[in-house]
């Protein structure tokens, strides 16, 4: 019984195989389709360049008293590298990329404002070239480091290698205004508090000459 149906297996073995040594050119042909489909399907695809630069974040907070302590605080927790990576994504600083390689007239983004329609404002037109330069970019942060990786991906090689370089030192830039801006206002901060102690001493001073005269008081200096 055993022997019989060993037997039957090895019959049915050998015909699969028949079928597929008749059949061989059928396979090698669906193998050469399918390679060949895989093969125009990557010479059809367009290609993307992705470019990375990596940053490193270092805070310098202004040496102005009242803020000092302010900075530190901030910059020494771990929601900084966070927001910095939130900055350098953020419409500002992309605004400023897209005027800088006026992207508006570049083949890769028209698209996305002709879809829109003619009846678009400057501000619509800006914004919609925004969204779409972020769609490209990529910002990591590199754990246990102050280091970010700021990478755009596009269809052209250099046009990716400009924008990530571009984005870096515009927002390298808005960090400077930035903390110029606060060490400004910082400082006429100080100056009023200044101000307003010279107002007082002066006041306590005329108070005091005051009081000398009325009683008679002869200062030392005289």
């Amino acid at each position: 019984m055993h022997q019989s149906e060993m037997g039957e297996r090895q019959v049915h073995l050998l015909e699969y195989w028949g079928v597929l040594v008749n059949r061989r050119w059928v396979l090698y042909s669906t193998l050469l389709l399918a390679t060949g489909m895989v093969m125009l399907g990557s010479f059809l695809v367009a290609p993307r360049y992705e470019a990375t630069v990596r940053l490193q974040v270092e805070g310098s907070a202004p040496r102005v008293l009242p803020f000092q302590s302010i900075f530190n605080e901030f910059e020494s927790s771990s929601e900084f590298l966070e927001t910095q990576s939130r900055l350098i994504r953020s419409s500002t600083v992309l605004a400023e990329v897209v005027r800088r390689h006026d992207l508006a007239q570049h083949p890769l983004f028209t698209p996305v404002t002709r879809r829109a329609g003619e009846d678009l404002s400057p501000e619509q037109r800006e914004y919609l070239l925004v969204e779409e330069l972020g769609d490209h970019v990529d910002v990591d942060l590199i754990p246990n480091s102050r280091l970010i990786e700021v990478s755009v991906e596009t269809p052209d090689a250099a046009l990716s290698a400009q924008l990530a370089n571009s984005i870096v030192e515009e927002y390298i830039k808005f960090n400077a205004r930035a903390r110029y801006n606060t060490t400004e206002e910082a400082s006429r901060s100080v100056s009023r508090q200044i101000e307003v102690l010279r107002r007082e001493i002066e006041e306590k001073q005329t108070k005091l000459q005051a009081y000398a005269r009325e009683h008679g008081i002869v200062p030392l200096d005289e």
